[in-house]
């Protein structure tokens, strides 16, 4: 991707923007929508800011947390 750009190509070639509204802002990864949920967390699709590449990124559900705030 060149620096600057505002849009990703994924492998498949078809254009992805980037996300412009991040669900949870995590420092080096924007989560965008969650994929899927199960019976401890959540995932979400995540642009990861440093790598400049999307990620899938698991979070624990707050009743798995030691801090219900997290």
């Amino acid at each position: 991707m060149l620096e600057g750009s505002d849009e990703v190509t994924s492998p498949g070639g078809a254009y992805t923007p980037l996300p412009t509204t991040p669900i949870i802002g995590a420092g080096r990864y924007a989560l965008t929508t969650k994929i899927a949920e199960g019976g401890m967390a959540g995932v979400y699709r995540a642009w990861d800011a440093k790598l400049q590449v999307w990620r899938a990124v698991k979070v624990l559900l707050p009743e798995y947390t030691r801090r219900s705030n997290l």
